[in-house]
């Protein structure tokens, strides 16, 4: 794990140093003291591998703190023009399911894994930076992947952990799915661990 302080005028610097570390990367927010907040531990979830992998490592930072996880999704109704709704309301019914879908299929994956640790499902309609960083000011850490963090995807559609980067409430971890695999601790590397 890589440890950063978070700058205000330099959080490109902590993006870049999160998309290129060969490890995890954690980036602390001014002012932070360790075991200061008894929230949980947020993961984003969005159906890709790399959330997948942010999830797992929430959930064992979880267990190993011994506290409760939350799985965040975050999903915004089609729209049409700028202002304009897509509201049908069998659209939006299915679109719902969908999202949700992707959100419990997450949690099933590593559940089973972490027994023990609780782990809450949020659903939420709105912007994925924006929900994420609702969730931070309760957390005691929030987990990324690093899915959409190319230069291009910055350069054009912005990325949400360069968003969340720039003045995180809490300490942010960002893991890489390119580096690591998900899969779920071995039954016997896991209680090494315990002890």
């Amino acid at each position: 794990l890589l440890v950063l302080g978070a700058d205000h005028g330099h959080h490109r610097v902590g993006a870049q140093v999160a998309m290129l570390a060969p490890c995890p990367v954690a980036v602390l927010p001014a002012g932070h003291h360790p075991g200061a907040s008894p929230g949980p531990v947020v993961a984003g979830v969005d159906g890709s591998e790399s959330a997948a992998l942010a999830l797992r490592y929430a959930l064992a930072t979880a267990e190993r703190w011994h506290t409760r996880a939350v799985a965040v999704h975050a999903w915004q109704p089609v729209t049409l023009g700028v202002h304009r709704l897509r509201q049908l309301p069998d659209s939006f019914d299915h679109l719902a399911e969908t999202h949700g879908r992707i959100l419990s299929r997450a949690v099933q994956r590593w559940q089973p894994a972490f027994p023990g640790t609780p782990v809450a499902e949020k659903l939420a309609i709105g912007a994925a930076h924006r929900v994420l960083l609702d969730e931070a000011a309760r957390a005691r850490l929030l987990v990324l992947g690093s899915h959409g963090w190319g230069s291009l995807h910055q350069a054009t559609l912005g990325s949400v952990g360069v968003q969340i980067l720039r003045d995180p409430p809490c300490p942010v971890v960002v893991v890489h799915p390119h580096r690591h695999a998900a899969e779920p601790v071995p039954a016997m590397q896991a209680a090494g661990d315990r002890r």
